[in-house]
């Protein structure tokens, strides 16, 4: 059953088949996801887009996640 809530997710990896596969799950389930490959990016994007939930990978090599938290 797919739901529309209106939830946009960010999805923030280096790894291109592990965000593409999450935000397709995501997107089935009728969410709205948003790939992002760094963590500068990352942040920027929140700041200006208000996701409803980040999903980040911790071990990055730019910016990690720590430090994305942190900032």
């Amino acid at each position: 059953m797919r739901a529309d809530y209106g939830v946009k997710i960010f999805l923030v990896d280096d790894s291109k088949p592990i965000l593409h596969e999450n935000a397709r799950v995501l997107h089935k389930a009728g969410y709205e996801a948003v790939c992002v490959e760094d963590g500068e990016t990352a942040l920027k994007a929140a700041r200006d887009q208000h996701p409803d939930l980040i999903l980040l990978d911790m071990i990055r090599p730019s910016l990690g996640g720590r430090k994305s938290c942190s900032d």
